[in-house]
C-alpha cells in the first residue's frame, strides 16, 4: 500500500496461490491446490477504483489485463501471450 497525501491510495498483491484451489468452470479450468501459480494485482483506490494489472499464471492458464471500473464495470485485456504462441486477453494451455 502506497499512501500520499492528496492522491488516490495505491496498492499491490502478490501470491504464489500455494495451497489454494481456483477454478472457472466457464472455462472447464481448474488449479488443485497442490501446485502453484502466480497471482499479480496493482492498482489505485478511491472514488473509483482501478486495477491497472491483473495476472494470473497457472498450469493451463495465463490471464493478464486491467479492469477498469465505471458506472458498468467491465473487462479489458491487454493482449498477452499463452502457450504455443496463441495471442489474445486470455489463453487456455493445455
Amino acid at each position: 500500500m502506497d499512501l500520499k497525501k492528496g492522491e488516490a491510495p495505491r496498492f499491490t498483491l502478490q501470491s504464489d496461490l500455494a495451497g489454494l484451489g481456483v477454478s472457472v468452470p466457464q472455462l472447464s479450468w481448474s488449479k488443485a491446490p497442490g501446485t502453484e501459480g502466480k497471482l499479480r494485482l496493482a492498482g489505485r483506490l478511491g472514488e473509483t477504483p482501478n486495477i491497472d494489472a491483473f495476472q494470473l499464471n497457472a498450469p493451463g492458464l495465463r490471464v493478464a489485463g486491467s479492469i477498469h471500473l465505471a458506472p458498468a464495470a467491465h473487462w479489458t485485456g491487454c493482449g498477452s501471450t499463452g502457450c504455443g504462441g496463441a495471442t489474445g486477453w486470455i489463453s487456455r494451455c493445455n
